[in-house]
This record gives structure tokens, C-alpha cells and sequence, in this order.
């Protein structure tokens, strides 16, 4: 038979525990200069991380991650030109095209093969830039009704976007994918494929020099952006995709 005392003690422990992983992964990365000194050693001795970025960059990460359409709508609106949309869904065609003609020219692969990753590249979708919902405001403000922030009150703004995060999340349990939904925040510089629904994400952060600029040559721009999106529908066809 245990021992109340054991069984109160274990308790103390696991209370004490939670707590301090709720404070050292939420709380602490948010405080003063001073606690992040201990919090960096900490991890120095822990994980051989010598030093963390500037605070105004882990403050830009973290919104841009927790409130990316948010972000996008200002970084597009300030920063990106719609052209850049454009050029890049033209390039991903004529890309595509060079990417068939190759699978033609494969002899190592059979027919059946060949017939089948033809038929994936053909249905490759493209999250270019932005989604359309950053250039219509009010139903911007929809996705955000839920959400509270203040002007003096920093930690009740973290748990808050926490708290919010977290119900968008658990609203989708269950629920049939929309492949229409963008999971990348616009205003970040790299792309991506997603093998779960054959996309190609180009954002608007990497659509400006020095991968793309809409003064220079069409060759400098297939040399630039151009390789990403090459890069990006060959993973599509790798060991993930």
C-alpha cells in the first residue's frame, strides 16, 4: 500500500513540473533582458546553443508565426507588387512544361510510371504570394474576431494569441481538410511543398530580389526564382513526396 505522504509528494512534483514547463517555454522567453541571460546559459550547458538572435527578431518571428495573415495583409500592402503573382504562376506553368518533357525523355522509367508522375505534376497546386482574403478586410477582421489584444497588457496578449491559436486548431478536429487554406505565413523569405496535398507554396516574402525583380531579365529571374520553384516540384517526386 503506498503512502499518502508518497502519493502528496508526487503530486507536489508533478504540479511543480507543469508549472515550470508552462513558465520556462511561454513565460520566460517573453521576460527581461536579465532572465533571458540565465534562460540562454541555461541552454548552453543543456543544448551547446551559444547565444539567441536579437530580441526584435524573435518578437517578429513569433507574431509573423501566431498572427501571419495578420502580418501578410501589411507586408503586401506596404511592400509587394502584384506583378510578382503573376510572373510567378506563369514560370510554374512553363516550368511544369519543361518538367513533362523531361519525364518523356526518362527511359529508365516505364510507361506506367511515367503516365502516373505526369498526372501528379499536371495537379500540382500553387499557393502563390497570398491568400485572396488579405485583400478583403473585412473578412480579414472575421478571422481575428475571437481574438483580444491590448495595449498594456503584454503577458494577457500571449496567452491570449496562445489561447486563440489553440481554438483554430481544435475548430479543424474533425473536420474535412480545406486544401484552400493557407498553413504558410505570406511575409516569409522560402518556400515549400506540402506531399499531403501536392502543393507548391511560393509566399510573397520570396518573391522580391534577390530571388525575383521585376526589372531584370526574364533569365535572371528563371536563375533566381525560377530554381526554387524547379526545386520545389522535385519534391513532389522525392523519398517524402
Amino acid at each position: 500500500m503506498r503512502s499518502p505522504f508518497l502519493l502528496v509528494l508526487l503530486r507536489w512534483v508533478l504540479h511543480n513540473y507543469g508549472l515550470w514547463r508552462l513558465i520556462s517555454t511561454v513565460v520566460v522567453p517573453h521576460m527581461v533582458d536579465e532572465y533571458q541571460q540565465i534562460r540562454t546559459e541555461y541552454k548552453r550547458i543543456l543544448l551547446g546553443i551559444l547565444s539567441e538572435r536579437n530580441r526584435w527578431s524573435q518578437c517578429v518571428e513569433w507574431t509573423n508565426k501566431k498572427l501571419g495573415l495578420a502580418v501578410g495583409a501589411l507586408f503586401i500592402r506596404e511592400n509587394f507588387n502584384p506583378e510578382g503573382k503573376e510572373t510567378a504562376e506563369e514560370m510554374i506553368k512553363t516550368l511544369r512544361e519543361a518538367f513533362n518533357e523531361l519525364l518523356a525523355e526518362n527511359h529508365w522509367m516505364d510507361d506506367e510510371t511515367r503516365t502516373v508522375a505526369k498526372e501528379k505534376a499536371d495537379n500540382i497546386n500553387e499557393r502563390i504570394a497570398y491568400p485572396q482574403i488579405l485583400t478583403q478586410p473585412e473578412e480579414l477582421n472575421k478571422e481575428y474576431q475571437n481574438l483580444n489584444v491590448t495595449e498594456d497588457n503584454f503577458l494577457l496578449n500571449i496567452f491570449n494569441v496562445l489561447r486563440f491559436d489553440a481554438h483554430q486548431n481544435q475548430q479543424r478536429l474533425r473536420r474535412p481538410v480545406n486544401k484552400d487554406k493557407w498553413t504558410t505565413e505570406p511575409a516569409v523569405v522560402n518556400a515549400f511543398y506540402n506531399p499531403n496535398t501536392n502543393n507548391i507554396v511560393l509566399p510573397a516574402g520570396i518573391l522580391q530580389p534577390m530571388f525575383y525583380n521585376q526589372h531584370s531579365p526574364k533569365s535572371l529571374n528563371y536563375g533566381g526564382i525560377g530554381v526554387v520553384i524547379g526545386h520545389e516540384i522535385t519534391h513532389g517526386f522525392d523519398d517524402k513526396g
